[in-house]
């Protein structure tokens, strides 16, 4: 039953190819795949957006103020590392567990995140963008 059923819609689809051409229908599909990217990729947890506000309402050149705005854009940097470990397998091969970011260090993880941004994505690559205005 299954196997006539597929058969039919073969032959419909076979019957069908004059009149909608394949590369129409392609270009929905490519579509529907680019834009759920697209969704996914603006659904990421980008620090600069974050660390430009945070440089830019927690004032001051004291060692409170410094302190503060460091510390709220390391958290953000482990958040993010976080969330990249999910989803760019080397980055996962770096940073296995938590004791590895621990050991990372603070200062380090932004260099050490350099390498693994070319080999995951050019669409996130994280900039020290963020480090710059702490």
């Amino acid at each position: 039953m299954a196997c006539r059923w597929l058969e039919r819609v073969a032959e419909f689809s076979d019957n069908s190819s004059d009149r909608i051409p394949v590369g129409f229908i392609l270009g929905f599909y490519v579509s529907l795949v680019v834009s759920r990217f697209w969704g996914q990729l603006n659904a990421l947890p980008w620090p600069q957006p974050v660390a430009v506000f945070v440089s830019s309402m927690i004032h001051g050149r004291d060692e409170r103020g410094r302190i503060l705005r460091r510390s709220i854009i390391r958290y953000l940097t482990v958040a993010y590392i976080l969330t990249m470990r999910s989803i760019c397998p080397p980055i996962r091969r770096r940073f296995p567990t938590f004791k590895d970011i621990h050991e990372a260090g603070n200062s380090q993880v932004f260099d050490l995140l350099n390498p693994f941004n070319a080999s995951c994505s050019k669409l996130l690559r994280f900039e020290r963008f963020s480090a710059i205005l702490v």
